[in-house]
């Protein structure tokens, strides 16, 4: 009985940090293509959460900051307006949940009483696209994280500034 129990709490522990740990022993990664609405969004911000830590977190260091930062974007899309264009290449998705979001994008025009959060919004863009440009490095990279011409401090780099930007994202979809 208390085997049990105490099964289960690793269980819940392992989904806490968006693992599954299967009655037969297995851990696996948790799938997010089958989440929608409220589940996608916690799933994102747990995939965010282990983003920021890292380096800290090796296993998720062969996933990819391009995916994450795409997910959210097209979930973001997906809660405010039903859809997301699929075809839509990196920069165009990304700023159209960032303008479905309210943020500010390095399209418009700086203005002298915006918000100094504005500012930040306009880095986190261009952060984005940057860890875009790193990924496809060299047009090479699909089906592994990063190729070998990529620094280990440049991927740590920018798996935690994705946690941190995807986090921020789903923070201001709670609130829209």
């Amino acid at each position: 009985m208390l085997g049990m129990m105490l099964f289960w709490v690793w269980i819940e522990s392992f989904k806490e940090q968006g693992l599954i740990l299967t009655e037969s022993g297995s851990l696996l990664t948790q799938n997010i293509e089958g989440l929608r609405g409220r589940e996608l969004t916690d799933a994102l911000k747990k995939y965010a959460d282990r983003a920021r830590r890292g380096a800290e977190d090796a296993a998720l260091l062969s996933g990819t900051s391009k995916d994450l930062l795409e997910a959210t974007a097209a979930h973001v899309l997906t809660q405010k307006y039903g859809a997301y264009p699929q075809q839509a290449n990196f920069p165009a998705l990304l700023g159209q949940a960032f303008i479905a979001l309210g943020m500010a994008t390095p399209v418009g025009q700086t203005q002298d009483n915006e918000p100094p959060h504005s500012s930040l919004e306009r880095g986190m863009f261009e952060t984005a696209v940057g860890i875009n440009r790193l990924r496809n490095k060299q047009g090479t990279g699909h089906g592994r994280p990063w190729i070998p011409s990529i620094k280990d401090y440049e991927a740590e780099a920018a798996i935690e500034m994705a946690g941190v930007i995807a986090s921020y994202m789903l923070d201001k979809l709670k609130i829209n």
